[in-house]
């Protein structure tokens, strides 16, 4: 088969506020699958295949292709719940995308060449075989005999060409590469060196966390491609070659799935099936009769599986119960940023600090993460598990207890009163205006929690008046500063130089706000403490500063968390692949729990 497949064009979508914000401060019906087929020229007519009929050998095939390669037992069979979610390009703009990923959560055709692990507080190889920052540049070496799908060598030349290639189409990455880098050179085949401008602010680690969103792409393949699609709107209209690095090269793809088999060069692990099919469910009843029944193994769309959840269990023989399992991987943590420079009354500290009394995790966390115990009060910072490095006794001790003491003394030392009729807040008599709670359209439980939160803040005597927006009002509202208080997600597996842009982008942290002093926001206290987050090299150091951090995060009263945990990816049947390594499709480390239907 020839190796170019038209793309779909799929749905825009944030790569989530925290790559944005990196990207940012660089620029100040049936019970079978019907997936829709790709637009364009090259649509294959097919019918249902009647029987399973092998792949060819080589990636070649004649004629119309049908049914699924090998035998069910040596086929690993995905669904996915999320229809716009299937992407080919790597240059697309998305987030856990499936099969081809632009933020990286997802490798199993192309890969990027690091990853960020929380668990060290630093970053794993995965193309490169090391990776030194220094002052003005970063040097990467490769190992010498990996490969492309199609045999060809890797070499540094494919990383430069990729880089390049970012840059020239304008993707997120490319624009903050074209920011902070001054020159890319390759001393030989299997190293590379990135310079960067030093001016900028811990730019060496910035530009690291975009290589760790980055797919690689081989330049004797896409080199054509782009020699005629120089934008992304070209490329749309192109044919996308699928020839990678990753687990898994694809065999076809028909108007029904997706086929692939084991890449050897790189997935040995004998838990791994020969061959990997790829179908796509409209709806998540007749995914779940599907998983239930052996029909797939996996089912990809954590926003969909409580829909999946809620349905009555079909059970496919009396008495023949299958234990379902529910796949997370990576984490995230998820609150409220209030913007200390939102208004007036949000300029006050102690008004701040009473607002993060509403929080109340045990009601947000079960709405938010489900599969996930409720997070404390202090992990105000990032996601949890680096949380609990940190010492909890030295930011309990800053905490605020919510009692009437508490309450009346920030309510008086924010200059306001409480009128004990209404219930409200007043400013020289007047009760203070509602304050607005921006948040993303499209999930019930977001707006349930913010709710909940505006409810709780309405006891406090603070009125709140929920916003919804689309994704991207949202997330460009978080970037330019642009709100009074703000639903905030954190990436997934939030890295420091992620967790540096983050902070970074609040309005006053840095650069001081003309009218607001120290007393009322301390932002350069905040930077100062950023700035060597990012320059600090050992684990004891890291930890130290994030304690620092999270300290002057609960003080000046500028994050309210709601919920935190585990990143739900995936519902897994385990009777056909009981040992299945979900390496060789997701890119983090899983945590494999149980999975409930709601009766």
């Amino acid at each position: 088969m020839d190796p170019y497949i038209t793309q779909n064009r799929i749905r825009g979508r944030v790569w989530g506020v925290l790559l944005a914000a990196v990207i940012c401060l660089a620029l100040v019906a049936g019970c079978a699958a019907k997936p829709s087929p790709p637009p364009g020229n090259d649509v294959i007519e097919t019918t249902a295949p009647a029987v399973t009929e092998n792949p060819v050998t080589d990636n070649e095939t004649t004629g119309v292709v049908r049914g699924l390669p090998g035998t069910r037992e040596e086929r690993l069979i995905i669904g996915l719940l999320e229809p716009d979610n299937i992407n080919l390009n790597p240059f697309a703009s998305g987030e856990r995308l499936f099969p081809v990923d632009p933020s990286g959560y997802y490798q199993p055709i192309y890969e990027t060449l690091v990853r960020y692990d929380p668990s060290v507080m630093d970053y794993e190889m995965l193309m490169a075989q090391r990776v030194r920052v220094r002052d003005d540049r970063i040097e990467i070496g490769f190992r010498q005999n990996d490969k492309w799908h199609d045999g060809s060598a890797f070499v540094s030349g494919d990383v430069l060409f990729s880089l390049r290639a970012h840059e020239m189409l304008k993707t997120p990455a490319g624009l903050l590469f074209e920011a902070f880098v001054t020159e890319i050179s390759t001393p030989d085949n299997f190293s590379l060196v990135i310079q960067f401008d030093e001016t900028q602010i811990n730019a060496g680690m910035r530009c690291l966390e975009v290589l760790a969103h980055t797919l690689i792409v081989p330049e004797h393949i896409w080199a054509p491609v782009l020699s005629d699609a120089s934008t992304l709107e070209q490329l749309e209209e192109e044919p996308i070659p699928v020839i990678g690095s990753g687990p898994w090269s694809l065999v076809y793809r028909d108007e029904f799935s997706f086929s692939f088999k084991q890449f050897e060069e790189v997935n040995s692990n004998e838990n791994t099936p020969q061959y990997l099919t790829v179908l796509n469910y409209h709806e998540p009843y007749l995914a779940s009769y599907a998983i239930l029944n052996n029909d797939i193994d996996v089912l990809l769309g954590s926003s969909m599986l409580d829909e999946v959840a809620s349905l009555e269990p079909l059970l496919p023989l009396e008495g023949d119960i299958l234990e379902l399992k529910r796949i997370a991987a990576g984490e995230k943590l998820i609150g409220i940023t209030i913007n200390p420079d939102g208004n007036d009354i949000l300029q006050r500290k102690s008004l701040r600090r009473l607002l993060c009394l509403s929080a109340d995790t045990k009601t947000s966390g079960p709405l938010l993460m489900p599969g996930s115990p409720a997070i404390g009060l202090t992990d105000v910072l990032t996601i949890p598990s680096v949380m609990s490095k940190l010492n909890r006794k030295l930011l309990e001790a800053e905490l605020l207890t919510r009692d009437d003491e508490a309450v009346d003394r920030l309510i008086s030392e924010s200059g306001l009163t409480l009128n004990p009729a209404t219930g409200w807040i007043e400013l020289n008599g007047k009760s203070i205006d509602a304050l607005s709670l921006i948040f993303p359209e499209g999930s019930e439980h977001v707006e349930k929690a913010c709710n909940a939160f505006a409810e709780s803040s309405k006891e406090l005597g603070v009125p709140i008046f929920l916003k919804r927006v689309s994704e991207d009002v949202w997330a460009k509202a978080y970037r330019n500063g642009d709100y009074e208080l703000i639903y905030t997600e954190t990436s997934i597996n939030e890295s420091i130089a992620a967790i540096s842009s983050r902070l970074s982008l609040i309005p006053g942290v840095g650069v001081p706000l003309s009218g607001l002093s120290k007393d009322r926001f301390n932002g350069e206290e905040g930077m100062r403490l950023i700035t060597g987050l990012v320059d600090e090299s050992s684990v004891k150091e890291k930890i130290a500063l994030f304690e620092g951090l999270s300290v002057w995060t609960i003080r000046e009263g500028i994050f309210v968390p709601l919920a935190g945990g585990d990143v739900d990816s995936a519902l897994w049947n385990p009777q056909a692949f009981p040992s299945l390594d979900f390496r060789s499709f997701i890119s983090l480390n899983v945590h494999i729990g149980t999975f409930d239907f709601i009766e």
